[in-house]
């Protein structure tokens, strides 16, 4: 489901230490911007409006995931990309 202007993302968990990093279950469209293009992370928000946390590292990207968000799905649909 990746797109030229959207990228499968998941958050990269709290990271207040090196062992917190875990992975969120739900996959988000987030739109590529070049933070995430070069990085592989970023912290702008998902078509859905979900923001990473103050704590967060922000949405790693997936692009061989599947976009699991039922409002970034609906966004896609409605062209939100």
């Amino acid at each position: 489901m990746t797109t030229r202007n959207i990228t499968p993302a998941t958050l990269g968990g709290r990271c207040a230490t090196n062992y917190e990093k875990g992975r969120g279950s739900r996959v988000h469209a987030v739109p590529s911007c070049r933070a995430l293009d070069q990085n592989e992370y970023c912290i702008s928000a998902a078509l859905c409006g979900a923001t990473p946390g103050a704590r967060s590292v922000g949405w790693t990207a997936r692009p061989d995931l599947v976009v699991t968000c039922p409002k970034c799905k609906k966004a896609i649909m409605k062209g939100g990309a």
